[in-house]
């Protein structure tokens, strides 16, 4: 067995299961924030074709730019509920 663990691949793992038991939607925000900024990074999105910011830069930002709002989305929806509770 390998002494190196991979304890981000564990918190995301777990960050998962707290998502779905607790019917949150804020970890899965910020999980796809994360997942989305190495395409950022490398100009390269999957999304059912694999898109190239260099061959199809509309689509591509425009693809990258609305799972960034659905992000922002799932977090401030959660976010905002939370705020109702407070004095």
């Amino acid at each position: 067995m390998s002494e190196n663990i991979k304890w981000r691949a564990i918190l995301v793992l777990a960050a998962m299961v707290f998502a779905v038991l607790f019917e949150q939607a804020w970890p899965w925000g910020i999980l796809f924030t994360l997942w989305t900024w190495p395409s950022i990074r490398e100009g390269h999105l999957t999304l059912g074709d694999d898109l190239f910011r260099e061959d199809d830069p509309v689509l591509f930002w425009f693809s990258t730019l609305f799972i960034l709002g659905l992000c922002a989305w799932l977090v401030l929806s959660d976010l905002l509920s939370l705020l109702e509770y407070l004095p």
